[in-house]
């Protein structure tokens, strides 16, 4: 695993950064490997950006090459729909004066060098406080809402599946996260005030926050945990030159995502080459928890779906002890507060 881990970071360096790939001979069996690697941390149609730059005699057999290609468009093809299905309801809401704030993987994508090949799932977004009214324009335009979750509703346009949030986080009472989820919402505002469309992509900064708590929720709760393709989110996004350190810095001090942010950013400089010149807006980190961190980010991509049964609860709780001491150096004393994820 480790030539298969260390050639896919090495890709990732030219695929993001245009770093040049390590020349290295892989055998069949290596390639398939790599495929399979990719695939599980999210990072395949990437992958392929650097592979095609590669020398005729360093690419992979036809037959895993053309798989690759395959699955490459098929990630393009997401995108393609995803940009449709958010026209489509930008028309349906086009009555109403409420505007949707496009987060996570759409918004992140535009980061990348090539944003069609950062890999999707659902579109997630805010309505700036209008949740109802957008709701309402959906199901009359004959589109099924789900409310079933109290964070937010569910629908598809075209099958491409949207999630409306009520909150940016969970609706904790805890003064750090309310904290955190005005700041979110005023950025919102910011927003939709530097926009005259009423479809909008987030800050450069608000984007940055939610990127964080989101990752360190999946990071403590998620079956599938974090995987590459969120390190590599996190590496563009400081890369672009278009976020704000020292504010960022101010806003996270003190908050659960600290020290996680500090980690994750030493995980992109130590494995995607990204500048060390960012590791002095951050506070050094343990070699010790960033290896953990990095182990659990590659390991833990096969917990039961269902997080909330018996199975889910003990998969979780061997996790957290087995990782006990980087959970505590990352989340210090807050460490108690995740144990309400065994409920």
């Amino acid at each position: 695993m480790d030539k298969i881990l260390k050639y896919t970071l090495s890709l990732l360096q030219t695929a993001l950064f245009g770093v040049p790939t390590s020349a290295v001979h892989l055998s069949d069996d290596e390639w398939a490997a790599l495929f399979d690697f990719t695939r599980k941390q999210a990072v395949t149609a990437l992958c392929y950006d650097a592979i095609l730059l590669l020398p005729e005699d360093l690419r992979p057999p036809r037959k895993i090459l053309l798989q690759w290609a395959v699955l490459a468009e098929n990630v393009e093809k997401v995108h393609i729909s995803q940009k449709m299905a958010i026209g489509k309801l930008s028309k349906i809401i086009s009555n109403i004066n409420a505007n949707v704030l496009i987060m996570k993987g759409f918004s992140l994508s535009r980061y990348y060098p090539m944003p069609m090949h950062r890999e999707f799932g659902d579109v997630d977004f805010y309505c700036c406080g209008n949740h109802d009214e957008v709701c309402r324009c959906v199901e009359e335009a004959g589109i099924e809402v789900s409310y079933d979750n109290y964070r937010h509703s569910v629908f598809k346009i075209d099958g491409v599946p949207f999630e409306n949030h009520r909150y940016f986080l969970y609706g904790s009472s805890e003064d750090a996260e309310k904290q955190l989820e005005t700041f979110l919402q005023q950025e919102a505002e910011t927003s939709r005030k530097q926009s005259d469309k009423n479809i909008v992509l987030g800050t450069p900064l608000g984007t940055a926050v939610f990127f964080l708590k989101h990752a360190e929720r999946d990071f403590v709760f998620s079956r599938l945990n974090i995987r590459l393709r969120t390190i590599c989110d996190w590496a563009v996004m400081l890369n672009s030159g278009s976020l704000d350190y020292n504010q960022l810095n101010v806003i996270k001090k003190g908050k659960t995502i600290d020290c996680f942010a500090d980690v994750l950013t030493a995980v992109c400089v130590e494995q995607l080459g990204l500048s060390p010149d960012f590791l002095k807006f951050f506070p050094s980190v343990k070699k010790k928890a960033l290896d953990d961190f990095l182990f659990m980010t590659l390991n833990y991509q096969n917990l039961t779906k269902s997080c909330g049964t018996f199975k889910g609860r003990l998969q979780r709780l061997f996790k957290y002890l087995k990782h006990y001491n980087t959970y505590k150096y990352i989340f210090g004393k807050n460490i108690i507060k995740w144990y309400y994820f065994f409920k």
